[in-house]
């Protein structure tokens, strides 16, 4: 997947290729393949705490993303930055661990998921609030993804910043 993704995108492919970063991404979980589901659950909820945190304050490393070596757009800079994607595979790894046959664990999977949408959106939405008390509303204008408010944005991925498709 790797190597066809590089393929895909050196030939100037219409939109950004995603190959390349799923390649990435299985090659960084490759070696979690024998934890249980209990730890890769753990991992996870880290991961998804702390790698965002880490590609936010990676980011400023190099100039501009046309600049960035290949390896740092990879996992850091790139459309699809593997330290953002990485907690949702091994989420995924975790889960695929569960007896999935039964309907008890197919309600408590709804509702773990239900849960962590209203915690994230939430916990969002009262950050923000926290926010605009210490900072005055006046100043959200110039709030951009190169700030740190903008890791308290919980938004969809079509909100996200930076475009889909590449432009013609």
């Amino acid at each position: 997947m790797l190597a066809l993704g590089q393929i895909l995108t050196h030939l100037k492919a219409p939109v950004y290729v995603i190959l390349a970063y799923y390649g990435v991404c299985f090659l960084l979980v490759l070696p979690l393949y024998r934890l249980n589901a209990k730890q890769l659950g753990l991992l996870a909820a880290a991961t998804t705490l702390v790698l965002p945190q880490v590609r936010f304050l990676l980011l400023p490393m190099f100039g501009s993303e046309s600049s960035d070596p290949e390896v740092f757009k990879l996992l850091v800079s790139g459309y699809y930055p593997a330290l953002t994607w990485v907690p949702l595979l091994i989420a995924g790894m975790a889960i695929a661990r569960f007896d999935l046959r039964t309907r008890a664990m197919h309600c408590r999977l709804g509702l773990a998921g239900v849960a962590l949408a209203v915690w994230g959106f939430g916990g969002s939405s009262l950050a923000l609030h926290a926010v605009l008390l210490v900072c005055p509303p006046d100043h959200a204008a110039t709030w951009s993804a190169a700030t740190w408010v903008w890791q308290f944005f919980g938004q969809t991925r079509a909100q996200a910043p930076q475009p889909m498709q590449r432009p013609a």
